[in-house]
């Protein structure tokens, strides 16, 4: 099991020596001694589950720090913890007023730091666990809607950024409702199972994302892709469902449940927003249901 992760930012490479002889052994820890590099490491992926910040640095104080990392999305919700010989009433005040979880006063008691550090991970994995279920899909779970939309918009930001394109896909259940009609809803629900579990593994990429975005509709996208790739994802897709085999005798394609894949794939400008691209794969979607189904077709312009 991996170590939570600390990150010191500290100017000070004694004070730097002090924090790790006492967390050392318990946590896996990173260090910085100016705020700029501290911002850096906080932001890189993986990110640090907590920071121990000191107020007095010399290209940017604690305080800007705070309020900075604060308002970025991707370290807005990473704890900070003060360590500081400014103890008076007035800086613990703004270290809380700018969102710092806590402030130890220096000399550091080993025993006191390890406990409020232990009680901010600890509430860490608690708020973890929450935003997870409330990001899950309760009968496949996969993720929701709510977890989908929230990962797309990262997405879109994250490949603008750096230039890559990025893939999505809209998938529907063909003829689901007569599925549901002629074999009952207990059985549609364990379809919709098999279909999610079938989905997470033709994923080969940690980065890749699956989600069930309503009744029989589900989503996938596939950051750093190509057309050719997200193509080959969606046949792989296609055949490893029915291989499944799973029946249904009242569809008007097949005598097993198939699917109809939309795709849409480009590098995020910054005129390209949510609504637009989940359109795109949506209209791609539509043309596979108008025509044949139990296949996948790339949006185009055209």
């Amino acid at each position: 099991m991996c170590r939570e992760e600390i990150l010191i930012i500290d100017d000070d490479p004694v004070q730097i020596r002090i924090l790790c002889n006492i967390l050392g052994d318990d946590f896996a820890i990173r260090f910085a001694t100016s705020g700029k590099e501290g911002k850096e490491l906080a932001s890189t992926f993986p990110r640090p589950d907590l920071i121990l910040l000191d107020i007095n640095m010399p290209d940017m104080n604690g305080f800007q720090l705070c309020r900075e990392l604060k308002t970025i999305e991707a370290t807005k919700n990473i704890p900070i913890l003060f360590v500081s010989g400014r103890i008076d009433d007035a800086d613990q005040l703004l270290a809380f007023n700018i969102g710092a979880a806590d402030f130890i006063p220096k000399p550091i008691s080993p025993s006191v730091l390890k406990a409020r550090v232990k009680t901010q991970l600890e509430l860490v994995s608690k708020n973890k666990a929450l935003e997870e279920l409330a990001f899950t899909d309760g009968l496949t779970h996969i993720a929701n809607r709510r977890g989908f939309d929230k990962r797309l918009a990262d997405e879109i930001r994250r490949m603008m950024r750096d230039g890559k394109a990025l893939s999505l896909m809209i998938i529907d259940v063909d003829n689901f409702k007569s599925f549901n009609d002629h074999y009952g809803h207990t059985v549609g629900d364990d379809c919709l199972k098999s279909i999610a579990q079938v989905m997470k593994k033709t994923l080969s990429r940690a980065t890749d994302f699956v989600a069930r975005i309503g009744g029989e509709e589900f989503a996938i996208i596939l950051p750093d892709s190509d057309v050719e790739q997200s193509c080959l994802v969606a046949q792989n897709l296609l055949s490893n469902l029915a291989d499944k085999n799973i029946p249904h005798c009242q569809s008007a394609q097949s005598d097993r449940v198939t699917l109809s894949i939309g795709i849409t794939n480009q590098v995020p400008a910054k005129d390209l927003n949510y609504e637009q691209f989940f359109k795109q794969a949506d209209q791609a979607l539509y043309q596979v249901k108008r025509s044949s189904k139990n296949g996948y077709a790339v949006f185009s312009e055209s």
